[in-house]
């Protein structure tokens, strides 16, 4: 171990000859940089992401995972004054602790993850698309984002560049490069560029292997770790922790979405709660409606009435919250609904921003005789709440949850529009755009998790206990 974190720490702070590189398999990178469009752009910043490189065929799978948690997080973020966690500026560098981390494979949030297959060869470059000119119609809008990675082996050149056209012409509206100078079997370094505004250096270390990254249980358990590493890195400073954290050392999340059994003014009550942690300020809700469900169909509470709420014996609430979160590089906007009955709240589909507006989603649907609840309140979000991008891989992790209730039916639509996400094509990927060029979402495949879903199918239709399907 001593030898690898020597080789490690020489691969940061001492140049090394340039050497040939074996590029499959799984690295850390962390960047160096300076901002031209900053309020201080002289001052140093950090950045840092998981890469995964795999082959397939004679392709090669370039995977991006822009979320790094280490089991060490002390060093990296601070406190600002508004109470929100940030990156701290300069130029961080990971602790002998930190390095054995990347070493043994960091875990990944998969949530704000890309994905590109690229085609070509180490002698003539790879890339994950061939440029064509814009659409023939000038009134139709395309947007590409094309992979490269050439001047393999030896000192790789990883490009990244944003084309948008109409009408037979395309513009190049934004570009990465990641350029090596240096490297050695386990290590690269080299300059990086972001936009013609965002100047520095990069160095790429080896991680743990192809599938050897490690991911908490749960979406919930990631989210919980981040927000208690937090709260123990203000406590260890001296610092006063905001105080709808006070207490949460033995469960951060205690009184947060979503939990089974939770009242209905709890749940209101924790809609309209900022989250806390880097989206602090970021997050906000900008819509809520409470219904009150009937036999047939619901009525509406009106807005003055949600905060006093109580629910009656036997009364059963659909509350749907529009949520939204900006930051300076991403943005994105989600609509959660939770199904509240006599007995606490019993279905979700919850969706919460972590950092950098990346968002997670947690998902209980109804059961037995709550199902047509359920559906009363999701064909009230879809007439009364904006759509909102979704990538396929929650379309199949809901799928999963469907199918273990039985409700094999409604597997089976996850399952279609998990599958309409996707293009035709060796790519695999799928970009929308909206008005704002900075709601550009690219979403990946997820074939592991189709798989299941469709395992989870095949099961539920051989139980007896399958929901029957709908004439």
């Amino acid at each position: 171990m001593r030898r690898v974190l020597a080789a490690l720490a020489a691969a940061l702070g001492v140049a090394t000859p340039t050497a040939a590189v074996e590029l499959v398999g799984t690295w850390y990178v962390l960047i160096h940089y300076k901002d031209d469009n900053a309020g201080n752009p002289e001052a140093e910043r950090w950045d840092d992401r998981v890469w995964v490189f795999e082959t397939q065929g004679t392709n090669l799978k370039w995977t991006e995972y822009p979320i790094a948690v280490f089991d060490d997080e002390s060093g990296r973020f601070e406190r600002r004054d508004s109470g929100q966690y940030a990156r701290i500026l300069g130029s961080w560098e990971p602790s002998e602790a930190q390095l054995a981390d990347i070493h043994d494979g960091l875990q990944v949030n998969t949530r704000g993850s890309k994905t590109k297959t690229l085609r070509g060869s180490d002698a003539k470059g790879w890339t994950s698309g061939r440029r064509g000119g814009g659409s023939a119609s000038a009134s139709v809008i395309s947007y590409e984002e094309v992979w490269t990675i050439e001047g393999l082996p030896a000192r790789p050149v990883f490009t990244r560049s944003d084309f948008m056209g109409g009408g037979r012409t395309d513009t190049l509206e934004g570009s990465i490069e990641y350029a090596a100078t240096e490297s050695s079997a386990d290590a690269l370094s080299g300059t990086f560029e972001r936009d013609g505004t965002r100047h520095g250096t990069f160095r790429m270390l080896r991680s743990g292997a192809v599938g050897e990254l490690k991911g908490a249980g749960t979406q919930e358990e990631l989210q919980k770790k981040m927000v208690q590493r937090e709260v123990d890195r203000a406590v260890a400073r001296g610092e006063d922790v905001p105080g709808e954290w006070v207490g949460a050392g033995a469960n951060p999340t205690a009184s947060a979405l979503p939990r089974d059994g939770m009242k209905l003014d709890e749940v209101v009550a924790a809609v309209r709660t900022r989250p806390p942690g880097a989206n602090q300020s970021a997050a906000l809700t900008r819509k809520l409606e409470v219904l009150r469900l009937r036999p047939d169909g619901y009525d509406l509470v009106p807005d003055a009435d949600v905060a006093s709420l109580r629910a009656a014996p036997g009364e059963s609430y659909g509350v749907i919250a529009l949520q939204f979160c900006g930051g300076p590089d991403s943005r994105g906007e989600h609509t959660s609904w939770y199904l509240v009955t006599g007995e606490g709240l019993v279905a979700w589909d919850h969706y919460e921003f972590v950092d950098q507006c990346v968002y997670t989603n947690q998902f209980q649907p109804a059961t037995g005789e709550h199902v047509a609840q359920e559906r009363v309140i999701t064909e009230r979000k879809a007439k009364a709440f904006p759509p909102s991008l979704e990538a396929d891989a929650f379309y199949y992790a809901k799928g999963i949850r469907y199918a273990r209730a039985g409700r094999v039916d409604d597997a089976k639509k996850m399952l279609a529009q998990g599958d309409d996400n996707l293009t035709s094509g060796v790519d695999g990927s799928k970009t929308a755009i909206g008005q704002n060029r900075t709601s550009l979402v690219n979403r990946s495949t997820d074939t592991a998790t189709r798989q299941q879903l469709v395992d989870a199918i095949a099961t539920a239709e051989k139980s007896p206990g399958a929901a029957p399907k709908k004439p």
